[in-house]
């Protein structure tokens, strides 16, 4: 009795020649690298190196559906830059923001709002911004200096003061 060899993939059936070492292909011509190469205690090739295989043009479709799915699908959100008008139109309308400079007036009339706002390239969510009331006559600007934190909100898609400290 011959000894005989499935391969699962292809379902050819590879026996062995009549001195027990040659393998010939039954009823094909070629024979798969695996099953020739690798054959196993077990006799069976081995079937998920046959699935890996793929001819040009399947790997040319499948590049070219990856590369379409990626190039037509909507761009990424970009968080708007914050402008120093719309920073100072925020601080206006927060109301600890709004009782600390009317305080810092009290102490220096000069006392106003100066918003230095930082590079904004790489479209950060938030941004943090210190030194923001500047006053001229006063002897110790710092005394009443303030800082505050501008975070992005993207459900409502505008500028928020998330934290303002005095």
């Amino acid at each position: 009795m011959k000894p005989t060899v499935w391969c699962r993939a292809t379902r050819w059936r590879l026996t062995s020649g009549s001195n027990g070492k040659a393998w010939a292909l039954v009823p094909a011509t070629w024979a798969c690298g695996a099953c020739l190469s690798r054959l196993r205690a077990d006799r069976f090739c081995h079937w998920w190196y046959h699935s890996l295989q793929m001819d040009k043009a399947s790997l040319i479709v499948l590049v070219t559906g990856v590369w379409l799915l990626a190039g037509c699908s909507p761009p990424r959100e970009v968080t708007p830059a914050l402008t120093p008008e719309n920073a100072q139109a925020l601080l206006n309308a927060n109301d600890r923001a709004m009782t600390w400079i009317k305080y810092a007036q009290k102490q220096d009339y000069s006392c106003q709002w100066h918003v230095e706002l930082p590079d904004q390239s790489a479209h950060p969510t938030e941004i943090d911004v210190d030194h923001i009331v500047h006053c001229q006559i006063t002897k110790s600007p710092r005394e009443l200096d303030a800082s505050v934190q501008f975070a992005f909100d993207k459900d409502q898609k505008r500028w928020l003061i998330s934290a303002f400290r005095s």
